[in-house]
């Protein structure tokens, strides 16, 4: 019976436009490699990598401990250190470098092989719909460094249903997502998205004051997996969308720059990247704002007003793996777009 409901279930979701379902395949993508441009010396990305590295190196993003122990995000955080190394992994210079990067992964990538890991099956709705994409998007990084990943993607097997029974209940960023990442990990033939494109923020065509922070958000997170991350350009976007995203995006920079907003600053440089948009003058000028802000301590954001309130309301709380985590990520993929071979010839 339980057989029975679960392809009832594929059934009714290939009839409403959902990802339809194939074999799973392991095929590792080829990970890029990074290049300079006269503008940035070499010496100026070697302090950023090493800085960084030495900073990550220090987090424990163990997705169990900080679900249980911290109350947070265990799995989305944990994605983002995997993220984090693979960025210093596209700016290395040398196969010696990036070498110590994959060591990093592969040590990181030791808790997908405990049980309680793999727990998405049973845990609240509330939870699963935070930790379900992160779920896929660390297999997907495992898979991109060349790991071995049939038992993770066995464990994805099990608990299919339930994603692909929540996916058309969430956003249109999310729901794209969903999409791309199933399609990279073999269990979706096809990443379609036109039936979701009617529905975009992006489509609405507002400027950014109309926009609150969850839209800002929503605009680069429909992005990313448009642009598959980097990999290919976009062709869902109409010239009137396009010719509204270079407006908006210069205006978001000249914002994000003013209010020191580097997180959401990055997320639109990547963005900026992706879209060939490089030849403006708020990109040069973003991720010029970028490259002087990081920290001495190799981090990137501004979090201590956050940790001096969470101390008080949320004393479990880690303002690093919180905060600091994905604002280091973000500006490490910025910075890796930015100088990365071939990616963009704006």
């Amino acid at each position: 019976m339980r057989i029975f409901k679960y392809y009832v279930l594929i059934g009714l979701l290939a009839v409403l436009s959902v990802v339809a379902i194939s074999t799973p395949k392991s095929k590792p993508k080829e990970i890029r490699t990074a290049t300079t441009t006269a503008a940035t010396p070499k010496s100026k990305l070697k302090e950023i990598r090493t800085a960084a590295a030495a900073w990550l190196d220090a987090l424990d993003p163990d997705p169990i401990r900080i679900r249980k122990e911290k109350e947070m995000k265990g799995k989305k955080h944990f994605v983002e250190a995997l993220h984090g190394y693979l960025y210093l992994h596209t700016l290395a210079e040398n196969a010696h470098e990036r070498r110590g990067y994959k060591k990093r992964v592969i040590q990181l990538s030791q808790a997908t092989k405990r049980p309680e890991y793999h727990n998405l099956a049973g845990i609240p709705l509330a939870e699963f719909r935070e930790e379900s994409t992160s779920y896929l998007n660390a297999c997907y990084v495992m898979q991109i460094f060349g790991l071995d990943t049939a038992p993770y993607k066995a464990e994805i097997e099990k608990v299919l249903p339930r994603i692909l029974e929540d996916m058309p209940k969430r956003g249109i960023n999310q729901q794209l997502a969903f999409r791309y990442l199933l399609n990279k990990l073999g269990f979706a033939a096809m990443f379609r998205v036109d039936d979701l494109m009617p529905r975009s923020v992006i489509r609405q065509h507002r400027p950014l004051k109309q926009l609150n922070v969850s839209e800002q958000y929503d605009v680069t997170h429909e992005i990313f997996p448009l642009g598959e991350f980097g990999r290919k350009k976009i062709s869902e976007f109409s010239k009137e969308d396009m010719d509204y995203l270079r407006k908006l995006m210069a205006a978001m920079v000249q914002s994000y720059t003013a209010a020191d907003n580097i997180d959401l600053l990055a997320e639109v440089i990547v963005c900026m990247r992706f879209l060939d948009f490089d030849a403006l003058p708020e990109y040069r000028k973003g991720l010029d704002y970028i490259l002087t802000q990081q920290n001495s301590n190799g981090s990137f954001g501004h979090y201590e007003t956050q940790r001096q309130q969470m101390r008080t309301t949320r004393p479990k709380y880690d303002v690093d793996i919180g905060g600091y985590l994905h604002t280091t990520e973000v500006c490490l993929w910025a910075l890796a777009e930015a100088f990365m071979k071939g990616a963009s010839k704006g």
